[in-house]
């Protein structure tokens, strides 16, 4: 997936065809079989994606044509006519390889919380499904730095590390006892932060 925003503007113009020539071209190249490729391309192809003057791109037409990617031109047009009541410019586009269209069974085009339609589109895909599980946690790292969690951490560690006698090597016991209960202790520091984060901010909220 490419989404791309090319220079805008006719004072732009050469800028924006090196963009589509040497940066869109490259990224292309390098992508899979499957592409899917939108933004703001600041430009039109067609007519009848403007209802008034626009800007022809050449180089993006031979893009489009050379790599082999479809524009989805047939599920969007008809959008920048609906955006103002004198018409528009559909500069907006998303292009997928054809193996990816072929494989499309919906399209529509909703709005969206912007100024923009929000074009939603449906495949069936041949690929495996992968089960994950519950991820990698992160660490806050700016809890580190408080001086009342420190001191909480070490009577902790002091109460951890008096329950040798269950994990008598000390990677078993680090493994599955102190690694455990640092990852809980962190966990546990980081809800009560944000609880009392939020806690001012509505009470800051409320004094304005």
């Amino acid at each position: 997936m490419i989404n791309i925003h090319a220079p805008s503007a006719n004072a732009k113009r050469r800028e924006r065809e090196h963009f589509f020539n040497n940066v869109l071209a490259y990224l292309v190249k390098d992508a899979s079989t499957n592409i899917f490729l939108g933004g703001d391309f600041n430009c039109v192809l067609e007519t009848v994606d403007s209802t008034g003057h626009y800007t022809y791109s050449k180089p993006l037409d031979g893009l489009g044509k050379g790599f082999d990617v479809q524009d989805g031109g047939s599920i969007a047009r008809g959008v920048c006519n609906s955006l103002l009541p004198t018409g528009g410019t559909r500069i907006d586009r998303f292009y997928a390889t054809k193996n990816l269209f072929d494989k499309k069974i919906a399209a529509d085009i909703g709005a969206a919380f912007t100024d923009h339609h929000a074009v939603t589109l449906r495949l069936v895909l041949d690929i495996p499904i992968l089960h994950r599980g519950s991820g990698l946690w992160n660490m806050n790292n700016s809890l580190l730095g408080d001086v009342d969690r420190k001191a909480k951490l070490r009577h902790n560690w002091e109460k951890w590390t008096r329950q040798k006698r269950h994990c008598p090597y000390t990677t078993m016991r680090w493994s599955r006892l102190v690694k455990k209960n640092i990852r809980q202790f962190y966990i546990q520091e980081g809800v009560k932060r944000r609880r009392n984060i939020g806690n001012m901010e509505q009470f800051l909220g409320k004094s304005y």
